[in-house]
């Protein structure tokens, strides 16, 4: 079975990508202003959902206000990612181990604020865009079967406190399937396409894990993993370590970072996705 890696530098690959080791080591935020975030997870605008990403539509700009666009030297898109406050009040990124794994800090720049992905801070006044100081990749991470497929990025600087550039919160419990989350990105279409100029948004439900499991093998789908979808919706190629949310009450938590998926929204193959309440220890103790 060929499986890809929804990330914009990766493509299509047959099998998951060779492994890469990445920089586990927990860095300092000397220097840094810490901004204090009382509240996370707070939409901008209320987003009219229906039925690109792939089969789902252009979001209302700024509307996802914690969507962080990953450009890895001069690429206009590598990976998405999720912005998140700290222990120590600054924010910081949750992304994907794929797109970290083998590259160095200095490579990478996040843009926060971000719709067009040709905008800069002249034609977008909420355009913020600073450089990475460091990297923590979960030191298990494995590129064989991309378990514990999850990365903090610590930002070189903090942005400015606006209701275009907030958290999300991460899932504080465990979801189940069929309840509806959205997934953010600026990746493919289509499988192999190109990559959508503007921020995409698509509703989908999760999926059981024993579904899932159904559908891609017993040994592949971990506990870490967590899958949604069906055929026709799904994140894709330069979709990787962006954000899946799903609300609670008036707030919306981060649920899953895009990881893998076979095809992009083939039927009967869901798009698995880091669990991030898995993960909840591990990113309690590194943020």
């Amino acid at each position: 079975m060929n499986l890809f890696v929804v990330f914009a530098l990766v493509g299509l690959v047959a099998g998951k990508p060779h492994s890469h080791k990445g920089n586990g080591n927990r860095p300092s935020s000397e220097g840094v202003v810490t901004n204090n975030y009382p509240t996370c997870g707070v939409a901008t605008f209320e987003n009219l959902i229906s039925h690109y990403i792939v089969g789902g539509q252009q979001a209302v700009p700024n509307s996802w206000p914690w969507q962080v666009l990953l450009r890895k030297g001069t690429s206009s898109l590598t990976c998405g990612g999720s912005l998140v406050v700290g222990r120590d009040g600054t924010l910081k990124v949750v992304t994907a181990a794929h797109c970290t794994a083998g590259s160095r800090a200095s490579q990478w720049t996040v843009v926060l604020g971000a719709h067009h992905l040709t905008s800069t801070h002249t034609t977008n006044t909420h355009w913020f865009q600073t450089t990475v100081s460091a990297i923590i990749q979960h030191a298990n991470y494995n590129s064989n079967t991309l378990n514990n497929d999850v990365s903090i990025m610590i930002l070189a600087q903090q942005p400015p406190v606006k209701p275009e550039i907030q958290p999300v919160c991460l899932a504080k419990t465990t979801y189940t399937a069929g309840e509806a989350c959205w997934v953010t990105g600026w990746g493919t279409t289509t499988s192999g396409g190109s990559i959508s100029p503007t921020l995409q948004e698509v509703q989908k439900n999760l999926v059981s894990v024993a579904t899932c499991r159904a559908a891609y093998g017993q040994a592949d789908i971990t506990d870490g993993m967590l899958c949604g979808g069906e055929a026709g919706i799904d994140a894709c190629q330069g979709d990787s370590g962006g954000p899946l949310v799903c609300k609670r009450g008036s707030s919306y938590e981060l649920v899953g970072i895009v990881s893998w998926g076979y095809g992009c929204g083939f039927e009967g193959y869901p798009g698995v996705y880091a669990n991030v309440h898995y993960y909840n220890s591990w990113l309690s103790a590194n943020l």
